[in-house]
């Protein structure tokens, strides 16, 4: 009949010990969301070439990576790519219209008259 009993008590304790164990196990790992794990995938070199919108070659990427021009990583002696960190360097190259550059320069201008920077 003990045995029963304490058989019967450990069941009832599974469900409670279960979600505790979940609750532990979520609160020690990263957040990441369905769109996180897309922008920080990695790449090889292989992977980056393929990903590539400009589709430039192997030895490109060689000669940007020792010029220090393209954003990576090297692990255990390979070459590795972030996709946000180059998506973030491919959207830095974008060249700004006339009229972002209009803006920014009155921005400027008004900014530097409050200084009292000015000069007419």
């Amino acid at each position: 009949m003990e045995k029963d009993f304490f058989s019967e008590f450990l069941n009832s304790l599974k469900p409670f010990i279960k979600g505790w164990m979940k609750e532990v196990i979520s609160e020690d790992r990263p957040k990441v969301s369905a769109n996180d794990s897309q922008q920080d995938r990695w790449f090889n070199l292989d992977g980056i070439v393929e990903y590539d919108p400009v589709n430039r070659t192997k030895p490109t990427w060689y000669s940007m990576v020792s010029r220090g021009q393209v954003p990576f990583h090297k692990t255990s002696g390979r070459l590795m790519f972030l996709k946000s960190e180059i998506d973030s360097w491919l959207k830095s190259g974008k060249h700004k219209t006339k009229s972002e550059i209009k803006a920014e320069v009155h921005t400027y201008l008004v900014n530097k008259k409050r200084k009292g920077n000015y000069e007419k």
